[in-house]
């Protein structure tokens, strides 16, 4: 590092939430990142900073080549206090997992909506569930995210 660079930088952030997650019939509490591919770097911004970071190797997409030698964008004080809220939400940790295979849920966004369906598949990493569902007498599947389908009551 270039003499006196050192001290242009501050914290480092990765930012995080605890999720409980059900892995192997146990349950467990992790920390999962919730803005992948993003570093927030407190810093100084000049030119010198901003090479510096950018030339670090997976900083940017640098590894990738797409971002390269693209400028940084500093964010807001705001922006930075609404991540780090997030990462102290004092609530129970989220569930990745609020669906079961077999399970009957009603589509309430998208193309599908409001048809219901069967869950089939669900996707934990990418917070997905595939519906199976009946559509003008033709069984059809469909992928949405876990936001985009609510389950419905049993009765």
């Amino acid at each position: 590092m270039q003499s006196g660079c050192l001290e242009k930088f501050g914290s480092v952030l990765v930012p995080t939430h605890k999720v409980r997650e059900i892995k192997h019939g146990r349950k467990n509490i992790t920390e999962k990142i919730f803005c992948r591919g993003y570093v927030f770097i407190e810093m100084e911004m000049n030119d010198i900073t901003s090479a510096m970071v950018q030339k670090t190797v997976e900083v940017q997409g640098v590894g990738d080549g797409h971002l390269k030698g693209s400028p940084l964008r500093p964010i807001s004080q705001d922006e930075v206090d609404k991540i780090l809220s997030l990462m102290r939400a004092d609530g129970p940790p989220s569930e990745s997992i609020r669906f079961n295979v077999g399970e009957t849920v009603r589509i309430i966004r998208g193309l599908f909506a409001p048809l219901s369906g069967s869950i089939e598949e669900i996707n934990s990493e990418r917070f997905h569930v595939r519906v199976s569902f009946t559509f003008e007498g033709q069984t059809m599947s469909t992928e949405v995210h876990f936001k985009d389908v609510e389950k419905l009551s049993q009765s």
